[in-house]
């Protein structure tokens, strides 16, 4: 198995991910958190897969802990303030990824278990290249944010290409705008363009269109609250409202 993500079951748990619904009991309203301390604590959904996802955070604002629904389980560790590694248990399987750095912060490689892969930075598309332990060709482009930009692998065995591009809302708070970005970490450690149909939640700016190069693409449609943050996301999946139709639904949190 090449990595953990397979293309079908992403596109199950796309329906999921767009199905919560927030019901208004008519409760008093929680009171507001400041703008500086407002963090992701879940994103919550309902349907045929009760997609979910949770977090835990360092008293830096640091990810320490991310759940989606527990299917896959990331748990960060740090070194002077940059993610030192994660540890991903997933399908029954556990896998640790190191990261190492540049003085100025660039990833310039990562492992997986024993297999050390050098990482090459590009300045000018504020990109990273590197070929994988399966020989395929991989470039992750990033937002001046740290938001994944695009995903592209070239696959030098079978000569196959896969790619994602996504564009953000520039005047909107994403989910972690307040948190460390770790969608190129997250990016590297699930070793697909698929990925961006987990991590697209979880950016420093809200997404608001999403394609692949198999002819797939998502508009969505986000609400914002008074703070300028994306509290829910509806979904236009090829032209067509997604078949579970609702939203998916962010939760805020603040640090104790």
């Amino acid at each position: 198995m090449k990595n953990f993500i397979h293309p079908f079951a992403l596109f199950l748990c796309i329906g999921c991910m767009c199905s919560c619904s927030k019901d208004d009991d008519g409760s008093e309203a929680p009171i507001e958190i400041p703008a500086d301390q407002k963090l992701l604590g879940s994103v919550e959904g309902s349907g045929a897969l009760n997609f979910d996802a949770s977090f835990e955070y360092n008293p830096d604002k640091t990810v320490d802990h991310l759940n989606i629904a527990s299917a896959f389980l990331f748990d960060f560790s740090y070194i002077s303030d940059r993610i030192a590694s994660i540890e991903l248990a997933a399908g029954g399987e556990l896998r640790k990824y190191a990261f190492a750095y540049s003085a100025e912060g660039r990833v310039t490689s990562y492992s997986m278990d024993e297999v050390l892969i050098p990482v090459d930075y590009d300045p000018i598309d504020n990109a990273y290249h590197y070929l994988d332990q399966y020989d395929r060709e991989v470039t992750i482009s990033l937002t001046s944010e740290g938001d994944i930009r695009q995903y592209s692998i070239m696959d030098n065995v079978s000569g196959d290409r896969e790619s994602a591009v996504l564009d953000y809302d520039e005047n909107g708070k994403g989910s972690m705008a307040n948190a460390n970005a770790i969608s190129l970490h997250l990016g590297i450690v699930l070793g697909s363009p698929d990925a961006v149909f987990y991590i697209y939640p979880f950016t420093k700016r809200p997404v608001r269109y999403l394609s692949t190069s198999d002819v797939f693409s998502v508009v969505f449609e986000n609400v914002y609250d008074g703070q300028d943050f994306v509290i829910s996301t509806s979904m236009v999946v090829n032209g067509e409202e997604a078949s579970n139709g609702g939203t998916s639904a962010f939760n805020y949190i603040a640090l104790e």
